[in-house]
C-alpha cells in the first residue's frame, strides 16, 4: 500500500508565471468571442505541486506536473460594484514519487481532478497609474480528487493505489490590475490570497 500519513501535510498549487501568462492570453482573446460582455471563458495551465512530510519534517512523497484547465466567469455589475461567479476545472495525471508504509521507494502516476467554484464581490477603483483597477473579496470551495494508481516496486512487488478526496472551503482577497488595452483587447493581472477553513479529507483504500 502506498504511504499517505496525515500527520503533517503541505499542499500547494503553484500558479507560476507561465500559468498566469497562458491564462491571460486566452482570457484576452476570449473577449472577441461572441459572448456577452459579462461572460468570460479562459484556458489556463496550473503548475501543480504537492508534498507530504512526517513529524520529523522528512519528505514522504511528492507530486509535480502541469494541469490544463478551463475557467468560466460571469459578472453581474451594478454601478461600481460587481458580483462574480467563477468556475474552474483542472484535470490530468502527474508524477507520484513516494514510498510504501514500510519505507520502500515507489513511483507511480496520480490522476488529479480539481473543481473550484467561488463567489466574489468587487469594487471598481478607477484604475489610476500604479493602482489596482478592482479590489474584491469572497468565498470559494475546492473539490480535489487525488487518485494514486497501482504500481510496482523496482523488485516487481505489486503496490495498491488509493483515492483521496479533499473538500476545501476558503475565503478570498484579491485585486485586478489593467496592464494594457486596445480597441477589443484587455490584458489583466489578477492577484489573490486565499485562506482555507473547515477542510475535510476522505480516503478509499484499494486491495
Amino acid at each position: 500500500m502506498i504511504s499517505s500519513p496525515f500527520l503533517l501535510m503541505i499542499i500547494f498549487f503553484r500558479n507560476s508565471l507561465l500559468a498566469a501568462l497562458v491564462s491571460v492570453i486566452f482570457y484576452t482573446s476570449s473577449q472577441a468571442a461572441p459572448y456577452s460582455n459579462n461572460t468570460r471563458i479562459a484556458l489556463s495551465l496550473m503548475d501543480f505541486g504537492y508534498q507530504e512530510f512526517d513529524d520529523n519534517n522528512a519528505l514522504l512523497n511528492r507530486e509535480d506536473g502541469y494541469l490544463p484547465g478551463l475557467t468560466l466567469s460571469v459578472d453581474a455589475p451594478a454601478s461600481r460594484w460587481s458580483l462574480t461567479t467563477e468556475l474552474s476545472l483542472y484535470a490530468k495525471d502527474v508524477l507520484y514519487d513516494g514510498q510504501t508504509q514500510s519505507g520502500t521507494p515507489v513511483q507511480s502516476r496520480t490522476d488529479e481532478t480539481i473543481f473550484d467554484i467561488s463567489l466574489m464581490l468587487s469594487k471598481e477603483l478607477g484604475g489610476k497609474s500604479l493602482s489596482p483597477e478592482q479590489l474584491y473579496y469572497g468565498l470559494g470551495y475546492r473539490h480535489w480528487r487525488r487518485d494514486i494508481r497501482d504500481t510496482r516496486t523496482t523488485g516487481g512487488v505489486p503496490i495498491s493505489g488509493l483515492l483521496e478526496i479533499y473538500q476545501i472551503p476558503y475565503v478570498i482577497l484579491g485585486s485586478r490590475w489593467d496592464m494594457a488595452r486596445s480597441n477589443n483587447t484587455k490584458w489583466t493581472l489578477d492577484l489573490r490570497l486565499t485562506h482555507t477553513f473547515l477542510s475535510n479529507m476522505t480516503v478509499e483504500l484499494f486491495e
